[in-house]
């Protein structure tokens, strides 16, 4: 008997192309707004030539770089056949632009406020929080924000968040002997999210190097609440935080420096404050509407 796996590879793809052929032209759009991962990217890029239509790419983080030999491939001839790229950080805009990509821009997600509650006083000294809402994986470096509590005895971790890795992080923490100082909440609504970081004290973000972070919105949604960010060198963080200025950015995998970053703010209310009033005024740049009306006049371009 043959096998049912191969067959309707080969003939799913055709059959997506012609159905996205026949949307776009149906449409007759003056621009393609187009993501390199998604495995229809290449597609609409040929298309956007073969019809005359524009071609944009939206990127972030991962996107361009962490793929297979072959998705390699399919992002770097999406990006030659793209009108124009937008980049979700100016790391990761270089990058591009030494991949051949054209007319390349850096205009991050940034966040909604509409929903945000009013401010409330803290009430949870020495709390860290950490909020992966879908992906409690190991790229997160969960394990290692755990390990570094082992070295603060006075502080306690909210982590937020469902993934594959939970369980094995609980694990871990009755393992290390502090699941007494670690909070594991699951998935929340994001109201409540709110919550979490106007109670806490700081927020840490250890990404691991194998994964680049964009302009996290988690971490930009600290920043307006205030909370002095401890996070690591990759990706787009180091833009967000500048170290010493709105948080500290310690090098990955380094739970040692991790642990030395998070007791330094937990011992300094004053440096605290300083912080916190630096990490509102930057996270308000980051307003989805201000960011929103910035990619409507860069589309507006290719119209």
């Amino acid at each position: 008997m043959s096998s049912p796996s191969i067959y309707p590879a080969f003939t799913t793809i055709p059959r997506s192309i012609v159905k996205l052929t026949f949307a776009i032209l149906s449409f007759r759009p003056n621009v393609i707004l187009t993501f390199p991962y998604s495995p229809l990217g290449l597609s609409s890029a040929v298309i956007g030539r073969l019809f005359l239509i524009s071609n944009v790419i939206f990127t972030y983080g991962n996107d361009i770089i962490k793929r297979t030999r072959l998705g390699k491939l399919a992002v770097f001839f999406t990006l030659r056949l793209s009108h124009g790229v937008i980049c979700d950080y100016r790391g990761l805009a270089r990058l591009v632009r030494r991949m051949g990509g054209r007319n390349v821009t850096t205009i991050p997600l940034g966040i909604d406020t509409s929903h945000m509650p009013p401010m409330l006083p803290r009430k949870v000294p020495n709390t860290i929080v950490c909020v992966i809402n879908f992906n409690l994986a190991y790229e997160k470096g969960i394990d290692l924000l755990i390990q570094a509590i082992k070295e603060l005895p006075d502080a306690h971790l909210i982590l937020i968040g469902e993934g594959t890795q939970r369980s094995a992080m609980i694990s871990l923490a009755k393992r290390l002997k502090v699941s007494q100082r670690v909070t594991f909440t699951g998935y929340i609504p994001h109201k409540e999210i709110w919550t979490h970081l106007m109670n806490a004290t700081i927020f840490a973000l250890p990404t691991r190097a194998s994964i680049l972070e964009g302009t996290n919105r988690a971490v930009l949604e600290a920043m307006l609440c205030g909370l002095p960010v401890v996070v690591t060198r990759t990706g787009g963080l180091p833009e967000l935080i500048v170290d010493g200025v709105n948080g500290f950015v310690v090098e990955p995998e380094n739970i040692r420096e991790l642990a030395r970053a998070i007791s330094t703010l937990l011992n300094n209310p004053e440096l605290r404050k300083k912080i916190g009033r630096n990490n509102k005024l930057k996270a308000k740049k980051y307003s989805v509407d201000i960011l929103t009306a910035r990619r409507y006049e860069y589309l507006s371009r290719f119209c």
